[in-house]
């Protein structure tokens, strides 16, 4: 009983750790398009 507990635990753990790499992955690769968006909509208004 107590190794399907740990294998529950490692799975949750493991999700939650991937979620968050994905999330911050997503924040910086967002950032970056949104700042090359604003450079190119600059660049076509001179």
């Amino acid at each position: 009983m107590e190794f399907w507990r740990l294998v529950w635990q490692v799975c949750l753990i493991g999700s939650m750790v991937a979620f968050a790499v994905m999330a911050i992955f997503t924040t910086i690769g967002g950032a970056r398009d949104i700042r090359t968006l604003l450079q190119r909509l600059d660049d076509d208004s001179k």
